[in-house]
């Protein structure tokens, strides 16, 4: 099991803004973790933990990268964004926050 500093540093390193992480940073929102960076972190995540790998659904989470490549997710979304259209482009994802991926994988909230 990674000890909270080095499960914090996994996530900084996946990190593609430069954003801090913190307990409350939401991995997608704040930290835009999300398609192969957020797989690639459950991986690094799940090789420290072995094996106590928490069993979970992780694309209620997060995207798959086809997702968010496409040409029509590109549109959509800059659609979205100037108020062309009302609904997000991509599917919605249960919002995920360090603290609550911290406790899928048993460690403690308290920070060290």
């Amino acid at each position: 099991m990674p000890s909270q500093s080095e499960f914090l540093e996994a996530i900084q390193q996946h990190t593609i803004s430069k954003a801090d992480v913190s307990l409350t940073s939401r991995l997608i929102e704040d930290l835009r973790i999300d398609g192969d960076d957020a797989e690639e972190l459950i991986e690094a995540l799940n090789a420290r933990a072995h094996p106590d790998c928490p069993d979970v659904e992780w694309h209620r989470h997060f995207h798959a990268e086809g997702e968010l490549l496409s040409w029509s997710h590109s549109l959509k979304w800059l659609a979205y964004h100037v108020g062309l259209v009302k609904h997000p482009p991509l599917r919605l994802v249960e919002s995920l926050t360090v603290e609550e991926l911290m406790t899928l994988y048993g460690l403690s909230q308290e920070m060290s």
